[in-house]
């Protein structure tokens, strides 16, 4: 009715992600806290974008800081 939309339990976000196959010491022995992976799934668990700014993606993909615009 308003369009919103839903999903399964562990079909998106943290236990979704492929990226959670690389923060464990079985990937090159990768150690994180517990704070460090909770931050970390709680990113993805909030659908977070992966840029930073929607500007100049393409300079963000090389790793350079890229500042939104205010305007």
């Amino acid at each position: 009715m308003h369009g919103g939309s839903r999903t399964l339990a562990g079909a998106f976000g943290a236990r979704a992600s492929r990226l959670l196959n690389y923060l464990g010491p079985e990937h090159y022995d990768v150690t994180l806290t517990a704070g460090e992976r909770h931050r970390i799934t709680l990113w993805l668990d909030c659908n977070s974008e992966f840029y930073g700014a929607y500007e100049d993606i393409l300079a963000q993909a090389r790793g350079e800081v890229v500042w939104p615009e205010l305007q």
